[in-house]
């Protein structure tokens, strides 16, 4: 496994690709759908996400980036050590771009940690910080604030591309849906924000 947190590969031992760089790297896949785990930190102020991607979508969204072809001219393989510091900052920026988090209108500042590469999946780690303004807003102890995610990975692959979100708080756990005609999704739940939660 390859774990890369900012600029920084730490190497696991995963083993590279045994693909020729002219052959695709991943085969296609017969679902299109992406899964994230979000779970709320308090004393972070901030959601805490690890979203789960196929290989070959990914690529494919890379190959097309014109950063990333700038930097990499032959086959977008996440599973070459070599490709991971350039790849970090494209699927950053991918991520970002597609998946956003608002509250009271004010989005949220994403703070990625980096991505790690498994067999069949690129986990890919980050953290939705909560806005400073929205911090400081009296409304958020009475829970009068809402927060909308929008989330559009791969729509522009698949039409039938689905994308869930799977929240845990409180010892529950609820998923949101995102399809083409839908994108964005309120997020309700019945807690305060802010460290000064009650127990």
């Amino acid at each position: 496994m390859a774990i890369m947190v900012g600029t920084a590969m730490i190497g696991t031992g995963l083993a590279t690709s045994a693909l020729s760089a002219e052959s695709a790297t991943h085969v296609a896949h017969p679902f299109h759908n992406s899964i994230a785990e979000m779970e709320w930190n308090k004393e972070a102020q901030a959601f805490e996400i690890a979203l789960s991607l196929w290989p070959v979508d990914l690529e494919k969204v890379l190959g097309e980036s014109k950063e990333v072809r700038s930097k990499i001219k032959k086959t977008i393989n996440v599973d070459d050590p070599a490709q991971h510091e350039i790849l970090n900052s494209g699927i950053r920026q991918y991520v970002n771009s597609k998946l956003q988090a608002e509250i009271d209108s004010m989005p949220f500042e994403m703070k990625w940690l980096g991505f790690e590469v498994e067999k069949e999946n690129v986990w890919c780690y980050f953290e939705w910080k909560l806005p400073q303004e929205a911090a400081k807003n009296p409304n958020l102890e009475t829970n009068m604030l809402e927060i909308f995610i929008s989330n559009q990975l791969f729509f522009e692959l698949q039409d039938d591309q689905q994308n869930t979100i799977l929240f845990r708080h409180a010892g529950k756990r609820r998923g949101i849906h995102f399809v083409r005609n839908h994108p964005r999704q309120k997020l309700d739940w019945d807690a305060n924000l802010t460290s000064k939660n009650r127990p």
